[in-house]
């Protein structure tokens, strides 16, 4: 893992010139997703799909519908309760349902 991240590190500081090769890849080359983790939980999950991926970034609750493509959800959530008043815990997710839909970020979004 500290060789990934050393390597995603050059490419963001530096370009990616020399950093990868030309057969480096950072991902399957099956129909898995791939997810990104902080501490155990998922921070970034990559859902592979031939008309468009899915992308999910923040909190583990956040949620993608499936069956759907091009959704995306830049990061947010919570699974506490609190971000809404009547907010019940695992209520703060954010929730995308539709082809090509975005969610910022932010806390108990839905997009449809």
């Amino acid at each position: 893992m500290r060789a990934i991240i050393l390597l995603l590190a050059t490419a963001l500081c530096c370009g990616s010139a020399n950093a990868f090769g030309a057969t480096a890849v950072l991902g399957t080359s099956d129909n898995n997703p791939v997810e990104v983790r902080a501490n155990g939980s998922r921070v970034w999950r990559i859902e592979p799909n031939a008309t468009s991926p899915n992308l999910v970034a923040g909190h583990a609750v956040n949620f993608l519908v499936p069956g759907h493509v091009g959704e995306t959800i830049g990061g947010g959530g919570s699974a506490t309760a609190g971000c809404l008043p009547t907010a019940s815990p695992g209520s703060c997710r954010n929730a995308a349902s539709g082809d090509f839909v975005i969610i910022g970020g932010g806390a108990g979004n839905i997009c449809a």
